[in-house]
Parts: C-alpha cells; structure tokens; sequence
C-alpha cells in the first residue's frame, strides 16, 4: 500500500520563505540608499547682451561652477561668432572661478544681432555652454575721389588735383593720406597728409629730364582710425 506524504510542511516552509522576503523589501523601503553627487560644471556669463562696434573690442566675464568635488582645469572659449568676430580662449583652474573672455570685431565684421555660444569643456564631465547676445555695429568709412581725372600734363609743366574725402557716420576723424605709383621723373606732393576737412590739393610736376612720355596709373591712400581706409587710383598723361 502506497503512503501518500502531506505537502502541508511544504507550503508551510514557502509562505514563511515568502513572508521574509516582504519583511526584507518592506524594511529597505523604510531606510532608502541616498543618490550619489555626480561631478558636473555649468558656466554663466555676463553681460548677457553685448554693443561691439567694427573695430573694437570688449570683455566679457565667465563664471564656473562645478559639483561633486570636481576640482580639473576647465577650458572656455567663444564658439559660432559671426564672420569678422573672435574671442578668446581661457582657463579656470580647481572646478570654480572667473575667466575674462576677450571678443574682438574686425573692420569688417559682420554688421547685426544674433546670439553667440560660450563654451566649457574639462576632463572627465560634460562639456556644458551658456549664450549671449551681440549686436556689431557700424564703425563708419571713409571714400576718396580724384578730380580731375586723368591728369593731363607736359614735359616740365606742373599740375594740380583734388583728393576729396568722405566720410560716413559714425566716423568723424581725420583721415592720413599717401600717393603712390609715381613713374620716375614725377613728383606728386600733397597739401596735407592728416586732413580734418573734406579735400586737400595734390601737385603734379614732371622733370623734363627725368620723366617720360606715356599714362601712368597713380594711387591715393586714405586710413582713419578704427575705420576701413580706402585706395582711389587715377590716370596721368605725359606728354612733350
């Protein structure tokens, strides 16, 4: 005859495996583990909107922040500046400090508004970025003209030109003038070379030994502090 063992033992044994299993979860649940602090930088930058004028340049102030303990070196530079702007690139040691950027625009930066990037970069954690907003200005110009032009001259004679000026806003200054491109024989000299006003009288003489005949192309140079200058160029004709 075949005895039948009771499986009451058993499910008795895996209800009380069961019940310690919910008093273990329901205790951890009671007393949770504490996230960890990871390492992370984030910068900042001020001034947030930045006026820079063809031509010149401007500071602007960088601020790291890290967690974590993090304590690396960490780069910063300016990133996606408009054509004709750029800016430098600093460091701040031990996770947390100031750096000067430097922003420089060209005499032919690109004039408007956008938004520009600075970025973070260090050892070990994300890069991170902050932006601001730049607006390049117009820095004003200069042109030149000749009159007349061409210059008729004879062997020995002497004749005179006009170099205009103008200028546009929001320039003012004086403008430096140069000539070059004379054949030899041909003297060209002007009024003034630093001109407040809007002309100065350019005279021409050619040596009667020395020049020759023929059409020689001249050129009129004009520079004006923190402006782009200008080049004019203009005929003369020699003849006997």
């Amino acid at each position: 005859m075949t005895q039948r063992r009771s499986a009451l033992p058993l499910l008795r044994l895996t209800l009380s495996l069961v019940a310690v299993g919910f008093a273990a979860t329901a205790c951890g649940d009671d007393d949770p583990v504490e996230p960890g602090n990871p390492q992370d930088i984030s910068i900042t930058v001020s001034p947030s909107a930045v006026t820079l004028t063809q031509g010149q340049e401007t500071d602007l102030t960088v601020t790291l922040e890290s967690t974590g303990g993090y304590t690396e070196t960490v780069t910063v530079f300016v990133e996606d500046a408009p054509t004709g702007v750029s800016g430098s690139t600093e460091t701040i040691d031990g996770g947390s400090g100031t750096a000067t950027l430097t922003l420089d625009a060209s005499l032919v930066a690109s004039i408007g508004t956008g938004t520009v990037t600075v970025a973070a970069t260090g050892p070990g954690v994300a890069s991170t970025s902050t932006t601001f907003t730049l607006e390049v200005t117009y820095a004003g110009g200069l042109g030149l003209s000749v009159a007349p032009n061409p210059v008729g001259m004879t062997l020995g004679g002497t004749e005179t030109a006009t170099v205009g000026i103008a200028r546009f806003a929001p320039f003012t200054g004086p403008v430096e003038l140069a000539v070059g491109g004379a054949p030899e024989g041909l003297t060209v000299t002007l009024d003034s070379t630093l001109v407040a006003g809007d002309s100065t009288v350019m005279t021409l003489v050619a040596d009667t030994a020395l020049a020759l005949e023929g059409r020689y192309t001249l050129l009129v140079r004009g520079l004006g502090e923190g402006v782009s200058g200008d080049l004019v160029g203009f005929l003369v004709t020699i003849v006997r």
